[in-house]
């Protein structure tokens, strides 16, 4: 289902989000919100009757584990302005713009996080 992000301007909050929408859309807590229905934005934390707060992978406190290009090299993505790679497995080699899918249980695996 496409969805509309609530503005919080001036005060923006990369995140959080609000989406428009909620419980009367059939939002459940933890499910994985998608931009452009493929790429893994973020997760649903709170539902409400006509809206949902969404963590971003722009959360300063998001860690996800991934597997990256494929080769399924083992990573973990740590959230933020800037969301970086970490810990990755340096036995494998990487290739130049490699995709990189999540690899957690809360998701779908091999949901496209960028590349």
């Amino acid at each position: 289902m496409a969805v509309k992000i609530y503005s919080s301007y001036p005060f923006n909050n990369r995140g959080l989000i609000a989406i428009n929408a909620g419980t009367g859309a059939g939002v459940e807590k933890f499910m994985p919100v998608t931009a452009a229905g493929h790429f893994l934005l973020g997760q649903v934390v709170e539902v409400f009757k006509s809206y949902s707060l969404v963590r971003t992978i722009f959360d300063t406190g998001w860690e996800l584990p991934v597997k990256i290009g494929s080769d399924n090299v083992d990573a973990l993505l740590v959230g933020g302005r800037d969301p970086e790679l970490t810990l990755i497995v340096k036995k494998q080699g990487l290739e130049n713009g490699a995709s990189v899918y999540a690899a957690a249980k809360e998701f779908p695996y091999g949901l496209k996080i960028g590349g």
